[in-house]
């Protein structure tokens, strides 16, 4: 009887042994789950309005510039102390969270306290500005436009992302012949001594050319930015530690850029395959906590590229999708200037007034705002609200 017992009570161990064990390998495979490259399926019919079937709220801010005329706008970014805007007249122009104007950096020549074009600029805790310009110079001025220092990167760049500690990290162009024509990403200190070689993600030809677009985008206390190349299917999810979080493969089926377009070895080679293919390809991409949010070009061989809003909901994995059918199409005209996705779920666009104060008469969301009746820019706040409010036709 002792004997049988012991055998029994060894039995019941072994069992919640290997229950524990199926436990956690059940644990262990979420996890893995959660941390999996995920395919992201793109729909070429809209199945939602952006604004009436995701934004929970709208609002205006908008952008005053004290008399100040901004050009045509080059980029807008959200930075810890509000959002800058730079022009096509390389002008930087500095508001606070409220959309007061702080200060216009121009400083545009060739001397060694100037820069003759910008590439990028990102701003870091303290209001110093870091511009990338011709590729390889880094000028540092203080937010009030006060020159800091110069610096020069070993090989070409075409974007900076000043991370929270006060790193800097720089997407790199692909030349063979280069330094670390190896890497996409090279982390930085402040005085740009390379910190660590940083990752050798999927490397195309296009940026060499003008055509691709890449650039690491960050939100202010973000733990992670989204990687991507405009027409590659491939997207990264980036930490601050220059680690693969998570890899996305968009998927647009027979619209996808082929891979002879992605390594292409010419100018007159690139051109000639875009203009014999119908390409879909991504220009703008965010991430938050909770969504991705795409600006999606739908290039129709010579023909007038039209243009989509693709947010997809990590969460629920769905996807939402709006197009429309041009650029001169009014909506596009409102949202075709993505500005961030923040934490809290918030996408900021740019808008001209004259383009919003005519939207008033179209569009229901815009009728209640109190829009500027002056010449200029203000900012269109969208707060997504997706979750257990699913348009009917979402996918």
């Amino acid at each position: 009887m002792e004997i049988q017992y012991t055998l029994t009570e060894n039995h019941h161990t072994m069992k919640k042994i290997l229950s524990i064990s199926l436990l956690l390998l059940g644990v262990l495979s979420c996890a893995d789950d959660k941390s999996a490259d995920e395919i992201l399926k793109f729909e070429t019919r809209s199945n939602c309005s952006v604004v009436d079937d995701c934004a929970a709220k709208v609002e205006i801010l908008p952008l005053r510039t004290a008399g100040a005329m901004i050009g045509e706008v080059m980029q807008c970014k959200e930075t810890a102390a509000g959002f800058m805007v730079v022009d096509y007249d390389y002008n930087i122009f500095c508001f606070n969270a409220s959309g007061e104007l702080q200060n216009k950096i121009a400083r545009v020549g060739r001397g060694p306290q100037e820069y003759m074009a910008i590439d990028d600029v990102d701003v870091d805790r303290q209001g110093n500005l870091y511009i990338l310009s011709m590729g390889t110079d880094v000028l540092v001025y203080t937010v009030s436009g006060d020159f800091v220092g110069r610096h020069t990167l070993a090989a070409p760049a075409s974007s900076v992302s000043v991370l929270d500690d006060g790193r800097l990290c720089f997407t790199l162009c692909h030349e063979e012949d280069a330094a670390y024509a190896d890497d996409r990403l090279l982390f930085a200190d402040a005085e740009l001594k390379p910190l660590q070689s940083a990752l050798p993600l999927r490397k195309t030809t296009l940026s060499a050319y003008g055509f691709g677009f890449e650039k690491l985008f960050r939100r202010p206390g973000a733990t992670s930015g989204l990687y991507f190349q405009s027409h590659d299917r491939l997207q990264y999810s980036i930490d601050p530690q220059g680690n693969i979080l998570k890899t996305y493969t968009l998927d647009f089926g027979d619209y996808a850029a082929p891979e002879e377009l992605l390594q292409c070895r010419s100018q007159e080679e690139l051109v000639d395959l875009v203009m014999k293919h119908d390409l879909y390809y991504v220009n703008n991409a965010f991430e938050s906590r909770n969504f991705l949010l795409f600006n999606v070009i739908f290039q129709q061989k010579a023909a007038v590229p039209e243009v989509a809003v693709w947010i997809w909901d990590k969460r629920s994995r769905k996807s939402y999708i709006e197009h429309y059918p041009n650029e001169a199409s009014p909506l596009f005209q409102l949202l075709q200037f993505p500005v961030n996705l923040a934490e809290d779920d918030t996408v900021w666009y740019l808008c001209d007034n004259e383009m919003l104060q005519a939207g008033q008469e179209e569009f229901a969301f815009l009728q209640a705002l109190d829009i500027p009746s002056e010449v200029g820019y203000s900012l269109l706040k969208l707060r997504l609200a997706l979750e257990g409010t699913y348009p009917k036709n979402s996918l």
